[in-house]
C-alpha cells in the first residue's frame, strides 16, 4: 500500500521506474462507479471512487474524497458514498479528492405504485 504523502512523487513518476512512452495509456484518474445510475426515491446505492494509474492500474491507497450533490434536496450522499433519492429528477454527485475529482449522474424516480387487488366485499345477506 502506497502512503497517502508518497502519492504524489509515485504518480508524478507514472509507478515503477523503466516504463517507456508507449506503455503509457494516459493520465492518473479519479472515477466514479457507477457513472450513471438509476434508483426510486428512497432508495439508496453506494458510489465507489477508485484512484488509478496512469496505466489503468488501481493504486491501493486509501485516497480520501468530499462526497457532493448538485441538486441535495432531491439526492443526498453521505460523506461515505451512499446516494438516496429524496425526490424525482436528476442530479451529479461529485467526489474531489486532493488532485482529482469525478462526477456521475443519478436519475431518481418516483416509486411505481403496487397494484393490489380490492377484495370484494362479502354479501352479508347470504347472497353471493
Amino acid at each position: 500500500m502506497i502512503g497517502l504523502t508518497a502519492l504524489p512523487l509515485f504518480l508524478a513518476c507514472n509507478g515503477p521506474a523503466g516504463l517507456d512512452e508507449k506503455n503509457r495509456m494516459g493520465e492518473p484518474r479519479l472515477e466514479i462507479s457507477p457513472s450513471i445510475a438509476a434508483i426510486e426515491v428512497g432508495e439508496t446505492i453506494r458510489l465507489s471512487a477508485v484512484l488509478y494509474d496512469a496505466r489503468g492500474e488501481v493504486l491501493d491507497v486509501d485516497y480520501p474524497v468530499d462526497w457532493s450533490s448538485s441538486k441535495p434536496g432531491l439526492l443526498l450522499v453521505s460523506e461515505t458514498g451512499y446516494a438516496t433519492g429524496i425526490a424525482p429528477g436528476s442530479a451529479t454527485v461529485t467526489a474531489e479528492g486532493v488532485a482529482f475529482s469525478d462526477r456521475a449522474r443519478v436519475s431518481v424516480r418516483r416509486v411505481a405504485p403496487v397494484d393490489s387487488p380490492i377484495p370484494k366485499r362479502p354479501d352479508w345477506r347470504g347472497r353471493r
